[in-house]
């Protein structure tokens, strides 16, 4: 009988107010690589692109 087990998915790194932490799935499993999920990573981007919004002239 051959059991193979599934290594570790990293975890998304964002917590809330609370300091629980997301259960979502790391983009990047690579531990030196900003570790966030699709969701945090989508709200990164607009907080970005709403920045560049404000700053242009």
């Amino acid at each position: 009988m051959s059991t193979t087990t599934e290594p570790a998915r990293a975890q998304c790194r964002m917590t809330n107010a609370k300091g629980d932490r997301c259960t979502g799935e790391a983009l990047d499993p690579d531990p030196k690589a900003i570790q966030v999920c699709q969701r945090h990573a989508a709200e990164v981007m607009a907080l970005i692109a709403d920045h560049r919004k404000r700053t242009r002239t």
